[in-house]
């Protein structure tokens, strides 16, 4: 789900023809575990495992109380999302609001309190900004609240957007299941074993100066990392995956001018 600020420029000024459509990649992040800190955290779950992007791993607090999560990143380049997979604060009704301050002691709301839909990958999306201290403030809910990855850093924004022959990752179930039947036929049940999403993503007529400036750097972190990705985020702000590649990128020229085509294979969280 896609939480945008109303202060957000919707035309990114690095990639000019953008617009509320343009596809979001979350793949930077300055977080580090030695930044981080929070109100409450169970032993067995400690906050500095918000900073792996491995989903197995979580942050959980020990109560269902309000909570906060801290963040110092000290003053780096502009950051303008925050990012989280694998939580519990949809269902658990949990309010969620980015706070940022320049100094760790006058903290301005960026975006929020917002309460989500559901329980799928989330980007909360603000005015850019070079903050030294970013804030996550949690409302009481009717869980503790849990939470396995988190992401904060600048957004890549594609300037072509994506129309027809995309399967949102939401919605690209792939299920491992094992039927059960009787010797005569019939059906006896089934059992979901595995479950991912599957998806791929096809941008076309990039410009060659913009590729490799502002994507080539995401296809290299992407060899190791997972990232946000959110397809159309107006039209379908629900739409939001947390995903890894299942192949190279290979760009190719589209054009004699040198425009550039490059497809995403991608896997992601359930």
């Amino acid at each position: 789900m896609l939480v945008l600020s109303p202060n957000v420029p919707l035309v990114d000024p690095l990639a000019p023809g953008t617009n509320a459509n343009s596809p979001l990649i979350g793949w930077h992040s300055v977080l580090d575990p030695s930044m981080l800190s929070a109100d409450e955290e169970d032993p067995d779950h400690p906050v500095v495992n918000l900073a792996n992007p491995a989903t197995f791993l979580r942050w959980q607090g020990e109560s269902t109380a309000a909570q906060e999560i801290l963040a110092t990143i000290g003053l780096v380049d502009e950051v303008d999302y925050v990012g989280f997979a694998n939580h519990n604060f949809g269902s658990s009704q949990i309010s969620v609001e980015i706070e940022g301050s320049s100094d760790g002691v006058d903290y301005s709301s960026l975006v929020g309190p917002a309460m989500l839909g559901t329980d799928g990958p989330a980007l909360f999306r603000f005015e850019p900004g070079a903050y030294s201290h970013i804030r996550i403030k949690l409302g009481s809910g009717t869980a503790i609240p849990f939470c396995s990855t988190m992401y904060i850093g600048k957004l890549l924004v594609v300037p072509r957007k994506m129309y027809v022959g995309h399967t949102p990752l939401p919605y690209g179930r792939v299920t491992q299941v094992a039927n059960g039947r009787s010797e005569s036929g019939h059906f006896l049940g089934r059992i979901i074993t595995g479950e991912y999403r599957q998806s791929s993503a096809l941008f076309d007529f990039l410009e060659p100066d913009w590729y490799r400036e502002y994507f080539e750097p995401f296809v290299k972190a992407a060899q190791e990392r997972p990232f946000f990705f959110a397809w159309r985020p107006g039209d379908y702000p629900e739409e939001v995956g947390f995903a890894w590649l299942t192949d190279d990128i290979r760009p190719v020229n589209s054009l004699p001018n040198g425009m550039m085509r490059v497809a995403l294979d991608m896997q992601g969280i359930a």
